[in-house]
């Protein structure tokens, strides 16, 4: 609104700088004029006919008082432009300098636009020059691995010494695989056409088999076994070997390759465990045929193979962390471990299988002192969203899905008990005949036990155990 109030008044200045002077005549027995505003005009010298009313002077009178008033008014609104003028303090010149500063700030707001989108250019080009970058140093460095490889496997031919090169990986450079068998396989293949590996839960046999699985520690977790009555099971065949091949592995200058095992039984034989990653479980049991009836006996198949929660890290095992980089850990007197709290609800078993994602260590907690209840229930009061968070109770791996009314904890792929318990009053219940997991539940009284249904979704708590030093 300023720039148009310094426009009108520099037009009307300049418009007040005129000459106003009408021209008038008598043409077709009418008066006519014309008013001509900034130049010198005077009535028309062709106008000489008579009229009616007046003449020539009534008429030109007449138009020129007109004339006057209206000079009167522009006179007025010029000297009211002039009092504006002297109350902001701006001149005729000032304004010009007004105009001027407009459009030089308008030249370099341009400008900046320009070298603004030369930036962002510059910017854009500079992200895929990094790119580029990256890609081609990863390229390079798996080049070097695959050249190492090469030549340890040539140098191996000949007999001589491998490369003592270093293939570590710096700490927290590396990618984690895990394959919890959690009703998939993960893409690991059976490499025998009739030998295979079967998905198993529970304990599928009574005398050798895992009583769970070791991802969840419940009677519905699942794991992978070898059934020794499977495959070519037949006629004095001995010494069977059932392949597990993991899908292929990107490569890297090392690897590391951590998983949960069952082996039980008078009969077990062997399990190895191949670069690939190939997991070769091997069993001597076989069936007989008695004379020439159509009657068979098992021999050797008192054993069992299971394996579970295979991890396989692109990097060595000493520089894969103990502990999450955001865990808190506790240093007891006769026990330590570091803790995890997530307050995004799962059911149960889910939760169970997001601390298995933590690390080959890592577990749904497992309370087994008071001194572990207190610190837990501390670090929940520090914090203002554990606060928050645990006002729908913290999941554990306490379940009693063997035996109603026997919690176990089950953190390590055996089921135990402990002499602590913290349960409230009137816990465990068992509602419904549905509630075999233990649940941090009761906010309001330091976070006392209760049972609840596996299938509720609550936040959890992970763990880590310490060696004790």
């Amino acid at each position: 609104m300023a720039w148009l109030v310094l426009a009108t008044t520099t037009l009307l200045l300049s418009s007040s700088l005129a000459v106003f002077e009408p021209g008038c005549s008598f043409m077709n027995n009418q008066c006519v004029y014309n008013v001509k505003l900034g130049h010198e005009g005077k009535c028309d010298a062709h106008g000489t006919a008579t009229t009616t009313g007046g003449g020539t002077n009534t008429c030109c009178n007449g138009v020129q008082g007109n004339m006057n008033n209206l000079q009167g008014v522009v006179d007025g609104l010029v000297k009211q432009m002039h009092d504006v003028q002297q109350k902001l303090g701006i001149s005729q010149s000032s304004s010009v300098l007004l105009n001027r500063t407009t459009n030089e700030r308008d030249q370099l707001l341009q400008a900046l636009e320009n070298k603004a989108a030369e930036l962002n250019s510059s910017q854009a080009n500079l992200a895929h020059l990094v790119q580029q970058s990256a890609n081609l140093i990863q390229n390079f460095k798996e080049e070097i691995a695959n050249l190492t490889r090469d030549l340890n496997n040539c140098r191996g031919v000949l007999g001589l010494q491998t490369s003592n090169v270093s293939q570590s990986t710096a700490p927290g450079d590396y990618t984690m695989s895990l394959c919890t068998f959690e009703n998939d396989t993960c893409g690991y293949i059976d490499l025998y056409s009739k030998n295979h590996w079967q998905i198993g839960r529970s304990a599928v046999a009574s005398s050798s088999g895992p009583r769970e699985d070791h991802t969840t520690g419940a009677v519905k977790g699942s794991y992978m076994y070898i059934d020794p009555k499977s495959g070519d099971y037949d006629y004095n065949k001995r010494n069977r070997t059932f392949y597990l091949a993991s899908p292929d592995f990107r490569p890297a200058p090392a690897y590391c390759v951590r998983f949960w095992y069952n082996m039980y039984g008078a009969d077990t034989r062997s399990l190895l465990v191949y670069a690939k990653v190939v997991f070769a479980a091997m069993t001597d049991a076989y069936m007989v045929r008695w004379s020439f009836r159509p009657f068979y006996q098992s021999r050797n198949t008192r054993e069992n193979i299971a394996i579970d929660d295979v991890y396989v890290y692109n990097t060595t095992c000493k520089h894969i962390p103990t502990c999450p980089p955001e865990a808190v850990t506790r240093k007891g007197a006769n026990s330590s471990s570091c803790y995890t709290f997530h307050t995004t609800p799962k059911p149960w078993y889910k939760s169970a299988e997001a601390c298995r994602q933590e690390g080959a260590t890592s577990h749904l907690v497992a309370i087994t002192s008071k001194e572990e209840q207190d610190f837990i229930v501390s670090s929940i009061e520090q914090s203002g969203v554990l606060n928050a968070a645990g006002s729908n109770g913290w999941y554990t791996t306490g379940n009693d899905g063997r035996s109603e009314g026997h919690f176990d904890w089950t953190d390590t792929g055996t089921p135990y008990q402990s002499a602590y318990s913290d349960w409230h009053q009137g816990q465990p219940n068992n509602v419904a005949n549905d509630q075999d997991c233990l649940l941090l539940q009761y906010a309001n009284a330091n976070y006392e036990w209760g049972d609840v249904g596996c299938d509720e979704a609550h936040p959890y708590i992970c763990e880590v155990e310490l060696p004790v030093v």
